[in-house]
């Protein structure tokens, strides 16, 4: 018996036989059926977290006045540089231009849905082009200067066995006031003339003579007294292919006994630091220069340089080349 509601039913019994019928009423509780479970609704995915802020590129460029620094950020909604100018308007990509008196060390932060980020720079104004900080010395006699047809012969050779071997001379053809004009011929592997280039002999500076590569300030103590305190900073400084924004400074670090294939010389020895922030990325880390250090031995009777060692730095500290260049002969007037 299935009734059809819940409740009291009342229900008759028929019991019948072949000759006679029997009825029996009957009464009960009637329970309702129980009710079918519902499926549940399938559990909806956990949401994906936000994705972290990454600063993709900070670089700061010296200004007359600060610097410009400029930012390229993903999954940042709010930047701030810090400790000025504070809160940045473009929360993506930007250059800013930020007022200082001095060189500092600003840090970038990125904030998002997805937590923060920081990175470093060091931005300050440009310094007063190749300012000179020395203590008194007694002025350079000319006796040190290049004269018409002095020349030198160096050989270079780098760090590792496949190393190019070069042998080269410079030759001075012109002398002008504090211009130096020399010419270069290669010698080896293979003889062929070279650039002819001038230099400047009392301010410090770079000379890329392409072939053979960058020299510093080749005259730095045959126009001017060179000592053991000489400091120079803000030297202007070439591009290395599309790699500018070079912060270059050289000091005077001692006086020393050099030996070269030319000879023995007393030498004073000069440091050079030419460091920039690095801006392609982590995909040429190992192909991007960020410092160029140059070692320099100068002597009084050679006139010009007697050994340089050069090495160049990429991104990622690898280094890129290491050369030492020495003085084989020299002829001076």
């Amino acid at each position: 018996y299935r009734p059809v509601t819940a409740g009291k039913h009342a229900a008759g019994l028929v019991v019948s036989a072949a000759d006679s019928a029997l009825e029996v009423a009957l009464g009960g509780q009637a329970d309702a059926p129980a009710p079918v479970a519902a499926t549940p609704p399938p559990t909806p995915p956990a949401p994906r977290p936000a994705p972290a802020p990454k600063i993709l590129r900070l670089s700061a460029k010296p200004t007359a006045d600060g610097a410009q620094v400029c930012y390229r950020v993903d999954n940042a909604t709010e930047l701030t540089l810090e400790p000025r100018p504070g809160a940045l308007r473009n929360a993506r990509e930007d250059c800013v231009v930020v007022p200082l008196p001095r060189t500092v060390s600003l840090t970038l932060i990125a904030r998002g849905e997805g937590g923060q980020a920081a990175a470093r720079v060091e931005a300050g104004p440009l310094p007063t082009p190749a300012e000179v900080v020395r203590t008194p010395a007694p002025a350079a006699t000319h006796a040190r200067q290049p004269a018409v047809g002095d020349s030198w012969t160096y050989r270079s050779r780098g760090k590792w066995a496949t190393s190019p071997k070069r042998s080269f001379t410079l030759r001075v053809g012109r002398v002008e006031n504090a211009l130096v004009y020399e010419s270069l011929t290669i010698l080896e592997p293979e003889r062929e003339r070279g650039k002819s280039l001038r230099s400047q002999g009392t301010a410090p500076g770079f000379i890329d003579w392409g072939a053979i590569g960058w020299e510093f300030s080749p005259w730095l103590m045959a126009f001017e007294a060179l000592d053991s305190s000489s400091q120079w900073r803000g030297i202007p400084t070439p591009r290395i292919n599309n790699w500018g924004d070079w912060n270059t400074t050289a000091r005077a670090v001692g006086v020393e006994t050099v030996s070269v294939p030319a000879g023995r010389f007393k030498a004073i020895e000069v440091e050079v630091w030419a460091r920039r922030q690095p801006t392609d990325g982590s995909t040429r880390a190992g192909q991007e220069p960020t410092s160029v250090k140059f070692n320099i031995w100068y002597a009084i009777e050679s006139k010009r340089y007697v050994k340089m060692v050069r090495i160049i730095t990429a991104a990622n500290s690898q280094r890129l080349e290491e050369d030492t260049i020495e003085l084989v002969e020299y002829q001076t007037r």
